[in-house]
C-alpha cells in the first residue's frame, strides 16, 4: 500500500503542472468574439481566465479592446495597463503593442520616445531570448526553403553584414545582444548597431540614443543619445 501512495503522489505531480499550464481553451472563443467585434462577449470570457498559463494571453487581449476606437468604452489607460501586465508575464505580442501604442501616443503618454523605445526592446528581449531553445531556422534559396543552424545563419549574417547589408547589420546586432547563436557580446553589439544605425536603420538609430539617455548598453552621454534620435525621430529627447 505504501508504495502505491508513493506512486500516486509521483504520478500526480508530474500530471499536475501539466493540466493547470494547459491552454485554457475558453481563450479562443474570446479571440473569436474579439475579432468578430462582439466586445462584450469577450471581455466576459477574458475576465474570467484564472489559468496562469493564459492570463498573459488573455490580458493582450483585454488591452486590445480597450485600444479599440470603435469600442464604446474606450480607454487608453486601461488598454496600457493590461497590456503591461500581459508584457510583464512574457508575452512578446503585448510588449510590441505597448511600444506602438506609445510610439502612437507620443504627445499624450511621453513625447521623448523614451518609453516607447523600452518597449520595443523589451519585446525583443522577450523574443529573441528564447530563439537559442530553436535548433534551426528556414532560409530561401533557389531550390526551395533550406533549414540552417542558428549558428550557420550567424555566420550568413555577418558575410552579409560586411557587405553593408543594413538589415544583416541590425539583425547581427540584435543575435549579439541577446546571444543567438552565439554568445552575449555587447561591444559588438554595440558596433553593429552603430553601423545598421550609419547605414539608416531608423531602428538601431533610436536603441543607440536609447542606450546612451539611459546607461542601458552604453555609458550616459545626452549629447550622444539626442545625435543619434534625431537621426531616426527629430522629437525624440534625452
Amino acid at each position: 500500500m505504501a508504495r502505491f501512495i508513493i506512486g500516486f503522489l509521483l504520478s500526480t505531480s508530474l500530471i499536475y503542472p501539466l493540466i493547470s499550464h494547459a491552454r485554457d481553451k475558453n481563450i479562443d472563443q474570446a479571440i473569436e468574439a474579439f475579432y468578430q467585434r462582439d466586445y462584450a462577449t469577450s471581455i466576459q470570457i477574458l475576465s474570467s481566465i484564472q489559468n496562469q498559463s493564459t492570463l498573459a494571453e488573455a490580458d493582450y487581449f483585454l488591452g486590445l479592446i480597450y485600444l479599440s476606437p470603435d469600442y464604446k468604452d474606450y480607454d487608453i489607460n486601461k488598454a496600457i495597463a493590461y497590456l503591461k501586465d500581459s508584457a510583464n508575464r512574457g508575452y512578446a505580442s503585448a510588449a510590441r503593442e505597448l511600444a506602438q501604442t506609445y510610439f502612437t501616443y507620443n504627445k499624450i503618454l511621453d513625447p521623448s520616445y523614451i518609453t516607447a523605445i523600452f518597449w520595443s526592446k523589451e519585446a525583443d528581449k522577450l523574443t529573441y531570448s528564447s530563439a537559442n531553445l530553436l535548433d534551426f531556422q528556414h532560409i530561401s534559396t533557389p531550390k526551395g526553403m533550406k533549414p540552417v543552424t542558428q549558428k550557420e545563419m550567424l555566420q550568413l549574417q555577418i558575410e552579409q553584414a560586411n557587405k553593408g547589408d543594413v538589415n544583416a547589420q541590425f539583425l547581427l546586432a540584435r543575435r549579439y545582444e541577446y546571444g543567438i547563436g552565439t554568445s552575449i557580446n555587447n561591444n559588438k553589439s554595440h558596433n553593429w548597431y552603430i553601423q545598421a544605425a550609419e547605414s539608416g536603420n531608423s531602428t538601431a538609430a533610436l536603441y543607440l540614443g536609447y542606450a546612451f539617455c539611459t546607461g542601458h548598453g552604453a555609458e550616459k552621454n545626452s549629447n550622444f543619445a539626442n545625435y543619434w534620435f534625431r537621426k531616426a525621430e527629430p522629437k525624440a529627447t534625452c
